[in-house]
């Protein structure tokens, strides 16, 4: 699958050009609270060989949240000078892993040829996480967690969605009955352990991952005449 990149208005090809058949997938980065990012999605699915435009909005990583727990991850990896001082549990190897799309529909239209679908909504998309442990307690962890990924994980994020498409009556020789337009929700993952501290020696006691949406993935899907 070849892959275009779409940045700023300007595209940064990864495949030779837009014209190729082979490519399928346009990536975008934009403001999703500026709708303005709809025309390039637009400009995108005007080649009728994309079959996916993905839009990703990295500001949405650095929200107020970025600053939770600044001081409570200090102290989570500081063991203290006598075991009173020292905290009994916390999160370690945090790391990045790839990216999840979403299986909920955030938003959805279906239409015939000659239509003009459009998305347009605002949704607030829950963080998600996991707590693999019977240790502690689920707000103790929520904290410990939301400390050392950079944000607080029990929150949602208020996402602009929006997009439009206009149905083609063919697709190459194909005759067009209808198309499905959806868009869902692109989440960035981090995965860590939790440990226990078991008298000045930690062991791990669980993992688990947390995820936080800061794209939306456009796809069509075209049902032909028989």
């Amino acid at each position: 699958m070849a892959v275009i990149a779409l940045v700023n208005n300007s595209l940064r090809v990864e495949a030779k050009n837009i014209k190729r058949k082979n490519v399928s997938t346009v990536i975008i980065q934009s403001n999703l609270s500026n709708r303005n990012y709809m025309k390039k999605v637009e400009k995108a699915f005007k080649n009728p060989n994309i079959k996916s435009v993905y839009v990703y909005d990295y500001s949405l990583l650095k929200s107020d949240d970025d600053s939770f727990g600044n001081d409570v991850v200090k102290n989570v990896n500081k063991l203290g000078t006598s075991l009173k001082a020292a905290p009994l549990t916390r999160t370690v190897n945090v790391k990045n892993k790839p990216d999840y799309i979403g299986k909920e529909v955030l938003a959805k239209a279906i239409g015939e040829p000659g239509d003009t679908l459009g998305i347009s909504k605002t949704k607030s998309v829950t963080r998600t996480y996991s707590i693999s442990t019977t240790f502690g307690n689920k707000t103790s962890w929520i904290n410990n967690i939301s400390a050392a990924v950079g944000y607080n994980i029990a929150k949602s994020d208020s996402m602009n969605i929006s997009g439009s498409r206009k149905i083609p009556s063919k697709v190459g020789k194909k005759k067009v009955k209808e198309m499905h337009y959806k868009a869902y929700a692109i989440y960035q993952v981090k995965s860590y352990d939790l440990q226990i501290n078991r008298g000045r020696k930690w062991e791990k006691c669980g993992s688990g991952t947390a995820k936080r949406a800061y794209g939306i993935k456009f796809q069509h899907e075209y049902i032909y005449k028989k």
